[in-house]
């Protein structure tokens, strides 16, 4: 989710697992990682939500960035203006470029772009109008050796969005968004393989937030109506998938919580959330709860449990997985318990664990194991683990972090119980960050899976 609106396929490189955001990290001001027992105000999502607030609007007078790294190159630009800002960033990957350099009868040509731009303007002390653009596109060619393995594709992501910032009283703040885009790709793979797919949506979103002294009301409500047609087609080992799809339909959601700081060692918040989606005609109510208790000034307990439903949206049909009609959502169910210690100010010590159960899992696993079965058919399964985390700056200029997460994702199949594509076990993360300017620093990460 990026400025408040939930954003359709936000990745490059798709066709080596999306590796790379559409959001360049040079506008990101702030940014919230859910990975469990988010409240009822963040989606339908089944697992996790990444919240971004995109900066600019800081300056009182023009400034940029221009930067290269390994993959891309990019350009920021700041620009204050009367009453309001305007926020511009462009990126180009150049791994294609990089690859030319390498002599090879094999030809790796994957390239990606982004631009994104923020107007805001305050029309009133208390409304402000912001108009936001997020265009992507990426093409990528393979050609290996035979053809079995070749790819030439084409991707493109627009969106365009305008929120209504609008203060009511001293106490409540109404957000209002309308958001449109179009998104689609053109791809050719092996000897006759092809996924074409072309999409557009458009739809309103309201948001009201009331603040009282110990407690934060929210509501919130979304429509969107979507059209997408799907033309697909692939044979692997001698297994064909094939799907030619017209759809369209409209769906909703909201949801309701209380944000409840009772008292200075206890505190909560509770919530509802309800989706109901024309394709198909499913619906569900997610029920979400989350507390958390101060013991003492250094020790925080917490732990949350919710429903969390994710459907199968006329945008992200999963074709690919032979599907070619509407499914019921897939279903979540969360269970998290951490602790928070910080012995000193300049030490936190955390630990979580978790446990989340699946259901109506839509699409297929693939089975290397069983040729005569290149596909499995998964309904429901669980991840559950436990992380490790510390974090310390013993130096005003230095600072260090390492984690560890011992977890297991597993589905139930027709021939019992095996682990998730993305199951891993151990997980070992080292940070070091190191000051040495006023806008300068070093990072240096270490990681084993």
């Amino acid at each position: 989710k990026l400025d408040g609106i939930e954003l359709y396929d936000p990745y490059h490189l798709q066709d080596f697992g999306g590796a790379i955001s559409v959001i360049d990290l040079g506008i990101v001001r702030h940014a919230d990682l859910f990975t469990g027992g988010f409240p009822a105000e963040h989606g339908d999502a089944m697992s996790g939500v990444f919240d971004i607030t995109s900066g600019g609007g800081t300056r009182s007078r023009f400034g940029g960035d221009i930067g290269i790294d390994l993959l891309n190159a990019h350009a920021i630009f700041d620009v204050p203006i009367s009453k309001g800002s305007c926020l511009f960033s462009l990126r180009r990957g150049y791994i294609d470029l990089l690859m030319g350099l390498i002599e090879s009868e094999e030809v790796f040509k994957p390239q990606f772009y982004d631009i994104y731009s923020k107007f805001a303007y305050n029309i009133t002390p208390k409304d402000k109008l912001s108009a936001h653009i997020l265009y992507t596109g990426d093409s990528n060619i393979i050609d290996q050796i035979g053809e079995n393995q070749d790819i030439d594709s084409q991707y493109w992501n627009d969106m365009t969005w305008a929120k209504w910032n609008h203060l009511i009283g001293e106490k409540s703040l109404l957000d209002t968004y309308a958001f449109t885009g179009n998104a689609g790709r053109n791809k050719k793979e092996g000897i006759d393989g092809m996924d074409n797919r072309a999409m557009s949506y458009f739809g309103l979103k309201s948001d009201l937030t009331y603040g009282m002294e110990r407690q934060t009301l929210k509501s919130g409500i979304r429509w969107q109506l979507a059209q997408a047609e799907y033309d697909y087609y692939l044979k692997e080992d001698e297994i064909e998938t094939s799907v030619n799809t017209d759809i369209n339909g409209w769906n909703i959601n909201g949801y309701i919580q209380d944000e409840l700081n009772i008292t200075k060692w206890f505190g909560g918040n509770i919530g509802l959330r309800f989706m109901y989606q024309d394709f198909g005609g499913y619906s569900s109510i997610m029920p979400r709860l989350a507390l958390a208790v101060r013991p003492s000034e250094k020790l925080t307990l917490r732990g949350a449990w919710g429903k969390y439903d994710q459907p199968v949206l006329i945008t992200n049909l999963p074709v690919e997985e032979g599907i070619s009609d509407s499914q019921p959502p897939e279903k979540a169910i969360h269970y998290i318990l951490s602790a928070d210690y910080s012995p000193k100010v300049n030490l936190l010590l955390k630990v979580e664990a978790y446990y989340k159960s699946f259901d109506n899992l839509v699409g297929r696993i693939k089975n290397y194991g069983k040729k005569e079965d290149l596909f499995i058919d998964a309904d429901s399964g669980n991840a559950r683990g436990i992380e490790f985390f510390i974090r310390q700056s013993p130096l005003p200029r230095f600072s260090w972090s390492l984690g560890y997460a011992l977890s297991k994702s597993e589905i139930d199949t027709d021939y019992g119980r095996i682990p998730q594509t993305y199951d891993r076990r151990h997980s070992l993360n080292l940070n070091g960050n190191y000051v040495f300017l006023i806008d300068g620093w070093i990072n240096v990460s270490w990681r084993y899976h």
